[in-house]
């Protein structure tokens, strides 16, 4: 049977032994000779302070590691990302500045009545709310509750989910 060996946790914050453990896919990461291994090609056997300095020494020359699950680069799965984050910043940030021009400027308009109240407590609203809050408000009611868009995804994405793949 499996054991995880004992850590002195005193020295090493995390530990890969219990990635090890939950990994289902492969048994033969569940012996102690391949955790051993493991450790080593990853470095994870030296001190933290010298898996940090690494790692920054390593992202400073823009290499940000490999993917264990992907098993790609970092640096390439963020520029395949890029595209796509940058494109809902813009969308984002013209749809905050559409709402935020209209609802400030009818509240100019009818200022000290309840449409002028009601938008103050909508930017109040939008202002305090966390934004991943707000996101998964969203991802809510327009993917779960109406269905007009897909949970995740791109427009290729986008184009399965309402073919039904």
């Amino acid at each position: 049977a499996y054991e995880i060996p004992k850590r002195d946790w005193s020295s090493d914050v995390c530990s890969s032994d219990l990635l090890v453990v939950t990994d289902r896919k492969d048994p033969n990461t569940r012996s102690l000779e391949s955790v051993a291994l493991l450790n080593k090609q990853l470095g994870l056997d030296d001190p933290l302070p010298v898996q940090y300095v690494r790692f920054i020494t390593s992202a400073l020359q823009g290499d940000l590691g490999r993917s264990i699950q992907l098993q790609r680069p970092v640096g390439d799965i963020l520029a395949s990302s890029f595209p796509s984050t940058v494109q809902l910043a813009v969308a984002s940030m013209a749809v905050a500045v559409v709402v935020g021009v209209l609802l400030g400027a009818l509240a100019a308009l009818r200022y000290g009545t309840w449409v002028d109240n009601v938008a103050a407590v909508l930017a109040l609203v939008g202002v305090s709310m966390p934004s991943f809050w707000l996101g998964l408000l969203c991802i809510l009611l327009f993917s779960v509750v109406l269905g007009w868009l897909p949970p995740a995804g791109t427009p290729s994405t986008r184009i399965k989910y309402a073919l039904g793949r």
